[in-house]
């Protein structure tokens, strides 16, 4: 958690900190990565991707109160990028938050 959270701290585009939630969610450790986005995440200056990354570290923790509040960050962004992501995972956010 150490090497990841320096990456994401040198690193201003969003790259490591997506690539870091990625990893966490792929160690089965979706909380770690959420924890990771938390405190890292800027929306209006890191790429979408790091967005989705930490709403699907989310979900994948079960926590869809904090998916649902982070997606809503994303949606400062008006980039077409961050519109497909937003697009991609409003139904699975939708879908969490009614289980």
């Amino acid at each position: 958690m150490r090497r990841l959270n320096a990456a994401c701290e040198r690193e201003h585009s969003g790259v490591a900190l997506a690539e870091g939630v990625r990893t966490l969610r792929e160690a089965e450790l979706p909380g770690d990565g959420l924890g990771l986005g938390v405190g890292q995440w800027s929306p209006r200056d890191h790429i979408p991707e790091a967005g989705r990354q930490i709403v699907l570290a989310a979900l994948d923790a079960e926590r869809p109160l904090d998916a649902r509040r982070h997606l809503e960050d994303l949606k400062v962004r008006d980039d077409a990028e961050a519109q497909a992501v937003i697009a991609e995972l409003e139904p699975r956010v939708q879908a969490a938050e009614r289980a």
